[in-house]
């Protein structure tokens, strides 16, 4: 006598495959979005970094002169350093002279056709008169 309760059929079997299939499929486009969010923060922890730097050198390792400075890193980050005079809401000099100093820092997304970019601003003390 056959017993149909030993094994497994062959339509079974498949149906078994394509769901195992179907799973690391999802798993596998679940693994890309989560690399490509990682490098999208990296990239843009790197730019904020790269922001504060300049931020940070204006004033000290460059002068606070009214203009405009950019340029592009090794790394692909592109940036541009705005210095403008600080005017009170007033018309009243302040005691001493301040700059709006503004940083834009621009880079490639994960995407290659889209760049991304963001903007920190700043008020500095100069160090004379005005």
């Amino acid at each position: 006598m056959y017993d149909r309760e030993r094994g497994f059929t062959l339509i079974e079997a498949v149906v078994a495959l394509a769901i195992a299939a179907l799973m690391l499929g999802a798993l596998q486009q679940g693994l890309a979005s989560g690399w490509k969010g990682v490098r999208l923060a990296s990239l843009e922890q790197m730019a904020i970094q790269h922001a504060r730097a300049r931020l940070a050198s204006a004033g000290i390792e460059t002068s606070l002169t009214e203009g405009e400075r950019s340029g592009t890193e090794a790394n692909g980050i592109g940036w541009t350093t705005r210095i403008r005079r600080y005017v009170s809401g007033s018309g009243t000099p302040p005691p001493l002279p301040a700059y709006w100093v503004s940083v834009e820092v621009r880079w490639k997304d994960v995407i290659p056709s889209r760049a991304r970019s963001l903007s920190l601003v700043t008020l500095k003390l100069g160090g004379g008169r005005p």
